[in-house]
């Protein structure tokens, strides 16, 4: 019934040799040369190596994009720079787009490089923001630059002094306002922007709260325009600020007594509850002749999880939200360094040992001196808790 492979036609055993003898001529035919072979290999081998040894960044543009752009970079940092440990040197590497970490022209420095223009000089603190920088040398004086700082003026890149002989120790900077911590530990504020910086004619010694001044006699005149941020409760004998941390909109202090302050960089400082309170004081900007009895105004600034607890709801079931901050606070120009000039004891805090205080830019952190860490503030991405 089934035809057995051995009583295949003659025809049929004939058309297959025939088809065998055509397919062993075509592969004789084309059989690769060996080099060929070789020079194909060779080429791969170098395109392996070359994609191997040239690194593309992530922030990396079109070539054609910088094909007649020239780009000033500054001397990338090797082994070498360090075998001399007594060579005082800056490193930095980012976004050069406001000046802020380079005086040269270039957008983005993408390795570790050496700052050439801070080379040798001692820094005792080096803060750097989105579009401005700052930095104290080792006198304790204040500099500070970027594009923020001066606008985008070239004669104005190099580093400006703007508070001196007041011994700073660290730097924190805002979006608007930079904040020092001196030696004994006092704090200033400064704006970030030199236009704001400029002290009228006869105005009062900075930092001073009397409305005449005491810099003539002491021979403290000054020409650049600071504030003094005070603790609003009575520090005891001893006791100073050791410590100071930044957000974007609120700064903590710490005190050498293991107490924790807040300050209120400007009406965003409690968006988020990261204050740590709601009620305080600021100074009235209509009163000239301040006094603790008058010239302060009573201010509340609600976290919007308050003030609108139904952010998350359906808008036709959502009531309207509370507003965020108290009324006699419309009109006031948060962006002044004198928006408030003191600091608040966090209520929840109070008689709480600290050793060490963060923040983030919408949170707040305190460590205990037995390890444990409290948190409070923006939660939504799951940095608090």
């Amino acid at each position: 019934m089934f035809r057995r492979a051995g009583s295949a036609s003659p025809n049929f055993r004939k058309f297959h040799s025939q088809a065998s003898s055509a397919v062993r001529n075509a592969c004789t035919r084309f059989r690769p040369q060996p080099k060929i072979v070789i020079s194909s290999v060779t080429f791969a081998a170098y395109i392996l190596w070359y994609m191997n040894n040239r690194p593309v960044h992530n922030d990396a543009v079109p070539q054609n994009a910088t094909a007649n752009a020239t780009e000033k970079r500054s001397r990338s940092i090797t082994g070498s720079d360090n075998a001399d440990s007594d060579d005082l040197r800056t490193v930095v590497w980012g976004s050069n787009k406001s000046n802020t970490l380079t005086m040269e022209d270039t957008d983005v420095i993408r390795t570790p490089s050496i700052a050439e223009w801070l080379d040798g000089v001692a820094l005792r603190d080096l803060a750097i923001h989105n579009d401005n920088a700052a930095c104290v040398d080792s006198r304790g004086d204040v500099y500070q630059w970027g594009d923020g700082f001066t606008g985008r003026d070239d004669q104005k890149k190099k580093p400006t002094l703007t508070l001196r002989e007041k011994n700073i120790t660290k730097l924190k900077l805002t979006e608007g306002k930079l904040y020092a911590l001196s030696a004994s530990g006092k704090v200033y504020a400064l704006s970030t922007k030199s236009s704001k910086q400029t002290l009228r004619p006869g105005a009062p010694t900075p930092s001073s709260d009397s409305w005449w001044g005491t810099g003539w006699f002491w021979g403290e005149d000054e020409t650049i325009d600071f504030v003094e941020i005070t603790p609003a409760e009575h520090l005891s004998w001893g006791e100073k600020i050791v410590s100071i941390e930044a957000g974007d909109h609120h700064v903590l202090a710490l005190t050498s007594k293991g107490r924790t302050f807040a300050h209120p960089v400007d009406k965003k400082a409690n968006a988020s509850g990261q204050l740590g309170l709601r009620k305080f004081q600021i100074p009235n900007p209509t009163v000239h002749h301040r006094s603790k009895t008058n010239g302060h105004l009573d201010v509340e600034l609600v976290p919007r999880s308050l003030a609108d607890p139904f952010a998350n709801s359906s808008r036709a079931l959502r009531p309207s939200p509370a507003p965020t901050t108290s009324e006699n606070l419309l009109g006031i120009d948060d962006s002044n360094i004198r928006f408030c000039t003191n600091f608040f004891e966090i209520p929840a805090l109070k008689g709480v040992e600290i050793a060490q205080i963060a923040a983030g830019a919408r949170t707040s952190f305190a460590r205990t001196p037995d390890g444990r860490v409290l948190s409070w503030g923006a939660n939504d991405f799951g940095s608090v808790k």
